[in-house]
């Protein structure tokens, strides 16, 4: 019935030269998954730096998946997932102000507070093909 989707549907493919299986493959699939937009503007002053990330991860393994605004309103979630086979050391440098850091559930439940280090970089231990949610807490106004 209606879960079936019946219908015509339209897809767009993209073939991406690489080295070894599709699992080599996969960090630059991800890469191409978001249309680039750019803005015109002129040379103004401003309070953000000339150059800045709001995510950045030390292993390419690891795929930043969703950042969005919490449901509850405390703050952003940051979810992603280790598509690798491999346990990782993962290092996560957020360029975006938050007041605390912690694990949480798929359904944002909050679970272990995760320690901050300077230069607003968290340390996590993810298991093979892992899923990670943190809760970013906003800070305080």
């Amino acid at each position: 019935p209606d879960a079936q989707e019946q219908g015509l549907y339209e897809f767009a493919y993209r073939m991406i030269p690489h080295e070894g299986d599709w699992r080599a493959a996969s960090a630059y699939a991800h890469a191409f998954q978001t249309d680039l937009r750019g803005e015109v503007t002129t040379l103004h002053e401003g309070s953000l730096p000339s150059e800045t990330a709001m995510v950045t991860v030390n292993d390419p393994r690891f795929i930043v998946s969703a950042l969005k605004a919490a449901e509850d309103g405390s703050g952003t979630v940051l979810r992603g997932y280790n598509q690798s086979a491999e346990p990782l050391d993962l290092r996560v440098k957020i360029g975006i102000p938050f007041s605390s850091a912690y694990q949480a559930r798929l359904d944002e439940q909050v679970g272990e507070e995760c320690p901050v280090a300077e230069g607003r970089q968290i340390s996590l231990a993810l298991k093979a093909h892992a899923v990670s949610s943190l809760l970013l807490k906003k800070p305080a106004k």
